[in-house]
């Protein structure tokens, strides 16, 4: 975002730059769609139906991380069905590393990458169910456990970073508060006119 902020026009070229990036979803979406069911239709009402989505065009149009994350998610899953539908395996490299990124950009999705490689050996073990990829099998084990390291290899040196620099190794001090706790307590507060501590 400082690469962007300072090249292209302050914060208004990171909005254009994620705008850019929330049409490519869109337009990855209907790839990905048309990947996988081989029908044209489908593909385009999954390309409209992304771009009309209002969160989507509301997150492109603010700083935040869900435009890039979305953009990556798909891109790396797009890539885990390029190599079971081609046979290649550098797209899992691919595949990997962009999960990794995506990682980085929202530590939420820390399980993901696992969860992926998951998906990528189930895919790869069922590719008869009507998905139309090619019969061509890959070692499905070999592959899932590359795509897994490769991704959490690519968030490493970050956790080790902090390690360095914190003297723990973690990937977020992201936390979380319990609205239900937090915004009841206080309604009931001012309803009961009781103090906060003892409601």
């Amino acid at each position: 975002i400082l690469i962007v902020k300072e090249l292209f026009f302050g914060f208004y070229g990171v909005i254009i730059i994620q705008e850019i990036i929330s049409a490519l979803v869109a337009v990855l979406t209907a790839h990905l769609t048309m990947l996988i069911f081989a029908n044209a239709t489908a593909s385009i009402m999954a390309g409209l139906l992304v771009s009309a989505n209002f969160a989507s065009i509301l997150f492109a149009s603010t700083l935040l991380t869900c435009t890039l994350f979305t953009f990556l998610l798909l891109l790396s899953i797009t890539c885990l069905f390029l190599s079971i539908k081609t046979g290649k395996h550098y797209y899992i490299l691919f595949a990997g590393v962009l999960a990794g990124l995506m990682v980085l950009c929202r530590p939420v999705g820390a399980l993901l990458p696992l969860l992926m490689g998951c998906m990528f050996a189930f895919m790869s073990m069922k590719q008869g169910f009507g998905l139309r990829l090619t019969s061509y099998r890959l070692p499905i084990t070999k592959w899932a456990i590359w795509f897994t390291a490769i991704s959490y290899i690519i968030v490493l040196p970050w956790v080790a970073r902090n390690y360095v620099v914190f003297g723990a190794p973690f990937l977020s001090t992201v936390g979380e508060v319990n609205l239900l706790m937090y915004t009841a307590a206080s309604i009931r507060s001012t309803a009961e006119s009781k103090p906060l501590e003892i409601v």
